[in-house]
């Protein structure tokens, strides 16, 4: 059903369309097939099948996605045709977790522009247009995972999570003492079927209790173990499950993984999905893959930044970093709101300033913390020059959950203010842990 139609520009020369996914009675309506195509061409995937494709609409459908898609009225002869938008944006309601509390977030993905269509303000309009319809509606926060880096900090989010991609050495040399003092619970192989029965539970504890989380899209169960793959319309059967069981046999924690061919002879494991709800199956589930017969070295591109696995291992040479990466960006649409639903660590009070080049979160905030509490008034609709501290949108997305340290963005010159101000907002934004999300989006 189209909820909105509109033209991109004075110009006529595109129009855009908002609709949710059309789908009945197994059938996927031509507008909904023609946006998903669009969308594979994007991201230079193989095109869906008939079951692909009604998997894809009714993974979105239970998502509940808006769907955007830009248009032109006619194209050439022998092009593609103008029901096939030339730009594509999709939008949903999900949470992310402070720590503290479950936000609820502006979930952007699935963004695309033609080629041949780009730098006419296709995207600027999508994105300004859905984050302003966002905050309007009392959502927070905006959110997304970039395939490019450079794109999305002009629309004011930050890089507020990372990731390590890492390497274990599981010959002889892989042990992990730890565990012979007091660790509880059990690790056992699982049907890879089992996995969409219990992985929602786990990921709901590990999610609320994990800064940084953001929750889970309805086809998530079915991309970690193996029955979406890629577009074949046959699940991957060299997909592996395993369960940590604690004390009382309840899965606790949960690891999908498959052999894989390596770069070179050795022989190589890549873990697809891991969600613990704490140390005892994290090191548990760890300790299953790193043991696996006939297995020299485990891949994992999702692990903690501050990942305790090296420092429960006997040799921490046998753990090896081969790469970082941004996962989870975000965008304050409500600073008060924000500021207000995280954990704080030091106490004190100053006034600070946001500035956001698209309008709908600058303002000046006066902050105040005692014993852990925050308390958050907006003082003023624009950034006030006096103010003690000011950042801009984007960095205020990068500290918000302690991915970045305000010392390391004044010292980028991104956030400005006298040196005792700056250094009471360091030890009021300080966090015990890195920030973590473990889900693309």
């Amino acid at each position: 059903m189209v909820t909105y139609a509109g033209r991109v520009t004075d110009s006529d020369e595109y129009q855009i369309r908002r609709f949710r996914a059309g789908l009945q009675d197994g059938t996927v309506s031509p507008e909904t097939e023609a946006w998903l195509q669009a969308v594979n061409r994007g991201f230079h995937e193989q095109a869906f099948t008939p079951k692909t494709l009604r998997r894809e609409a009714e993974f979105i459908r239970a998502d509940d996605r808006l769907m955007t898609g830009v248009y032109v009225d006619a194209t050439p002869v022998h092009s593609v045709g103008a029901e096939v938008p030339v730009a594509t944006f999709t939008t949903y309601t999900s949470t992310l977790s402070t720590g503290e509390t479950l936000l609820p977030a502006h979930l952007i993905s699935d963004v695309t522009v033609r080629p041949t269509h780009r730098r006419r303000g296709l995207l600027r309009r999508m994105m300004t247009e859905s984050l302003t319809a966002a905050r309007d509606a009392g959502l927070p926060i905006a959110a997304l995972t970039a395939s490019e880096a450079t794109i999305y900090g002009r629309f004011g989010f930050g890089v507020a999570t990372q990731t390590s991609t890492i390497e274990l050495d599981t010959t002889s040399r892989f042990a992990l003492p730890s565990l012979d003092r007091g660790a509880v619970g059990t690790v056992e192989l699982a049907r890879r079927e089992a996995i969409a029965e219990v992985a929602g539970d786990i990921f709901a504890r590990f999610h609320a209790a994990t800064r940084g989380s953001v929750g889970r899209q309805a086809s998530y169960p079915a991309r970690i173990d193996g029955t979406i793959n890629g577009h074949a319309d046959e699940p991957d059967l060299t997909v592996r499950a395993a369960l940590h069981y604690d004390a009382d046999g309840t899965p606790d924690g949960c690891v999908t993984y498959q052999h894989v061919e390596s770069r070179d002879a050795v022989s190589e494991v890549k873990v697809i999905d891991l969600v613990a709800t704490g140390p005892d199956s994290y090191l548990g589930l760890w300790n299953f893959v790193g043991n696996l017969d006939l297995i020299q070295r485990v891949r994992y591109d999702a692990a903690r930044i501050d990942d305790p696995l090296p420092w429960a291992m006997a040799d921490t040479r046998g753990y090896r970093v081969t790469g970082r990466d941004d996962r989870l960006w975000l965008r304050i649409l409500d600073p008060l709101t924000c500021l207000q639903s995280r954990r704080w660590s030091g106490d004190g009070e100053l006034s600070l300033a946001v500035e956001d080049p698209l309008g709908l979160a600058a303002g000046t905030f006066d902050l105040g913390v005692s014993g852990g509490v925050p308390s958050v008034q907006q003082t003023a609709a624009a950034p006030r020059p006096d103010a003690d501290v000011t950042v801009d949108v984007a960095s205020l997305g990068s500290a918000f959950l302690g991915g970045a340290t305000i010392g390391a963005l004044a010292d980028a010159g991104r956030i400005r203010g006298g040196g005792t101000a700056v250094a009471q907002l360091s030890r009021m934004f300080a966090v015990d842990r890195a920030p973590y999300c473990i889900t693309h989006f």
